[in-house]
């Protein structure tokens, strides 16, 4: 099992004019420690991006290259645009909030083994229920037998019990 320290996070600003390695070295030192919390107790973090001090173009670009790209993905169609994408470390999640006509409305960097904003909640769990209740009785096709309703054979002498 990867433990928080194995993960090696550095910024690379030896390209980029005007990257402020300083800023992402804190950014990726909060996520290192929220990881660690994340393991130990399963307790999610956030980190707002909005709410830190304006970021260069160069030093989001960064940061972007840093966290780099894991292997998921999503997107809510909402009244606003939700893109979440795992970065390359196991529960840094990436969130894109985007809406019309302004473009971006918030991102976040979300330590969890599953963003909140992918869970659903308990009413929406109960209307797809509901929902799915209501296509089946719809439904013209025979359901399956059970497992009470199925024959079963003695496997050593081929004999129904």
């Amino acid at each position: 099992m990867i433990e928080a320290g194995d993960i090696p996070v550095r910024a690379d600003c030896s390209r980029r004019q005007s990257c402020d390695s300083s800023l992402i070295d804190g950014i990726l030192r909060e996520i290192r420690l929220a990881l660690g919390r994340l393991i130990e107790s399963e307790r999610p973090s956030v980190i707002d991006l909005r709410s830190l001090p304006r970021m260069r173009p160069a030093t989001y670009r960064s940061l972007k290259e840093a966290l780099s790209t894991g292997e998921v993905s999503a997107v809510i169609e909402a009244e606003v645009r939700i893109t979440v994408r795992e970065t390359r470390y196991p529960g840094v999640w990436w969130l894109t909030h985007t809406g019309e006509p302004d473009g971006l409305v918030a991102e976040f960097i979300e330590i969890a083994l599953i963003p909140d904003i992918l869970r659903p909640h308990a009413a929406d769990l109960r209307a797809g229920l509901k929902r799915l209740d209501q296509a089946l009785a719809a439904s013209p096709v025979e359901p399956p037998p059970t497992h009470a309703d199925t024959p079963r054979t003695n496997r050593t002498e081929g004999k129904q019990p």
